[in-house]
């Protein structure tokens, strides 16, 4: 029951774990983006839509400074007298740089290239330079106005603060994910590589007990018919041997006795009769002189 409970708690948490770390990437990623597009364009463009800040008042009250603005890629031939359109300078000394202006004129040169008239709301003079196709970047679609909380939140993310927080901030919260994750799977392969040591030390002690038992069961089983008849012949056997040695030894200790000298104090019979018949007697002739 307990497993059952724990099992989709794992895997919820697997899923929020990967969501937001897919979340962190997808935030590193576009932020990323944003910088180097603003870095090698001066603006930020997805699809045909850029994102501006505007930083200089010359369309004001219209656009205020700071305002954040956005343009979609038109083509000329589709731009009104009146629209505001984002493009590249091409004024010397600030070639290159995103001028947002109205148009306030359209004609075609003598080659029949279509040109865009233009200048600032605020500004007194036409801009010195027309429009084309070659660096028109888009007409302003939509803006934000005076005192736009987005746009002070362009402001901050555009700033070295903002930086922090879109660039360093989520890179250091995607390393500790991802190494906090790195540990955590480190820490269940050493809690499983030691569940799986004490198994296999449990199980080494199962079958020492187990061998140690079945031994002691063969020792203290009693005999069976086969076993104690043989038993019975190895022990007959061994009797016999010993009582084969011992015939043999009792014989050749009898061979020994028979075969040994007599006395060295008996005297023979031929030499006991002659001591006898040389011997003087008592009762026998008497000695002549």
């Amino acid at each position: 029951m307990g497993q059952a409970k724990k099992k989709p708690h794992k895997l919820k948490t697997r899923i929020i774990s990967g969501f937001t770390t897919l979340l962190l990437l997808f935030a590193v990623v576009g932020c990323l983006y944003i910088v180097l597009q603003s870095l090698s364009k001066g603006y930020v463009e997805f699809g045909g839509t850029s994102l501006f800040r505007v930083v200089t008042g010359s369309m004001e009250p219209a656009i205020p400074v700071g305002s954040v603005l956005v343009a979609r890629d038109t083509d000329t031939e589709q731009i009104k007298v009146d629209d505001v359109v984002c493009f590249h300078s091409r004024i010397p000394g600030s070639s290159g740089v995103v001028v947002t202006h109205r148009v306030v004129g359209i004609y075609t040169d003598s080659d029949g290239t279509l040109c865009l008239r233009t200048k600032g709301d605020a500004n007194l003079s036409v801009d010195a330079e027309p429009v084309t196709q070659d660096n028109l970047i888009g007409r302003v679609i939509w803006h934000t106005g005076d005192g736009s909380k987005m746009a002070g939140i362009v402001a901050f993310l555009t700033s070295d603060y903002g930086f922090l927080a879109c660039i360093v901030l989520p890179v250091i919260l995607v390393a500790v994910w991802i190494f906090r994750d790195a540990a955590k799977n480190i820490r269940k392969e050493i809690h499983l590589v030691e569940e799986q040591l004490e198994q296999q030390e449990k199980e080494k002690k199962e079958r020492e007990a187990a061998v140690a038992a079945a031994q002691s069961a063969e020792e203290s089983a009693p005999l069976s018919q086969e076993e104690y008849e043989q038993l019975y012949a190895q022990i007959a056997d061994e009797l016999r041997k010993e009582m084969e040695q011992n015939v043999e030894a009792s014989e050749q200790n009898v061979s020994e006795v028979a075969h040994e000298p007599a006395d060295q104090d008996a005297q023979p019979a031929d030499e006991a009769d002659a001591e006898v018949a040389s011997a003087p007697s008592d009762e026998g002739e008497p000695v002549q002189e």
